[in-house]
């Protein structure tokens, strides 16, 4: 009987199994099981390790050759003092927050400054089109209209990219979008956001691109947070004043526009915004 391509491991206590359960037989716990890639077989037999030879022996930390290797400055003075001075070749930068709190932006702003130094550069988009990154580059200074795009799920596609263009740095946006085929999970479970990433470092180390990959605090909002409510950030545009997933038609009523805040004319209308546009 064939080895499966994938096993279904418990979150909780670790316990493996080839298929999947809503109760995991080893502990108990519930919706704990998570698909992942099912681990290559060992070819040294059964018992000793599969290296040939003597093992390694450890080395002094004062013997170590260290390699001096200039970071890459993303000419944003508080981004690189974050990342210590700069984007290191071969790494992996993990960038999280909130949906809409910036992190598209400022990775546009770093790679159009990256370009314009003469970096080669690829912004790699699993949500938006190619066209709405256009626009929001379109706004930023420096060269963000310079930096390639590829709008694509599918990370065998992604991967084969990075290994063709080999550009110096990638931003990945986002992690929970791509989708490896090998596993049966839909894109942004546990299985595959591990099996993506994990295969996106081998990639960026092998190829020395320094990869920006993001990240959703989704799991944390879901299980522990309060519900954030329509409007979590006292907006002032209109798309916040519809509850998600929004209504057929968007509004019930077609508001009225009348200055370059309505949401705030909407809630505040004895301070209304459009008093100070006239």
């Amino acid at each position: 009987m064939p080895r499966p391509a994938t096993i279904f491991s418990c979150s909780a206590c670790g316990r493996q199994s080839p298929k999947w359960h809503g109760q995991c037989p080893g502990c108990g716990d519930w919706n704990t099981l998570v698909e992942e890639r099912a681990p290559a077989a060992r070819t040294g037999g059964a018992r000793g390790p599969d290296r040939a030879g003597p093992p390694p022996r450890p080395v002094p930390l004062r013997d170590v050759a260290v390699e001096r290797v200039p970071r890459l400055s993303t000419g944003i003075g508080e981004l690189d003092r974050v990342l210590g001075g700069g984007l290191v070749p071969g790494s992996l930068v993990l960038l999280g927050g909130s949906p809409g709190i910036g992190k598209s932006t400022l990775t546009n702003m770093a790679l159009g400054h990256l370009a314009g130094a003469g970096r080669p550069t690829l912004y790699v988009s699993g949500e938006e089109s190619a066209a709405q990154i256009r626009l929001r580059a379109a706004r930023l200074p420096g060269k963000a209209l310079d930096v390639p795009v590829l709008a694509e799920t599918d990370l065998p596609t992604v991967l084969a990219t990075l290994e063709h263009e080999r550009p110096d740095v990638c931003v990945i946006d986002s992690v929970q979008t791509l989708h490896a085929p090998e596993l049966t999970g839909a894109p942004g479970s546990v299985g595959q956001v591990r099996e993506v990433a994990g295969r996106i470092m081998e990639t960026a180390k092998r190829a020395s691109i320094a990869v920006l990959i993001f990240s959703y605090n989704l799991v944390r909002s879901y299980f522990r947070g309060a519900n954030a409510g329509d409007d979590p950030w006292d907006a002032w545009t209109l798309e916040w004043s519809i509850p998600s997933p929004p209504p057929e038609y968007n509004f019930a009523v077609e508001p009225v526009v009348r200055s370059r805040r309505p949401l705030w004319d909407l809630k505040h209308p004895e301070d209304p915004d459009w008093r100070y546009d006239q």
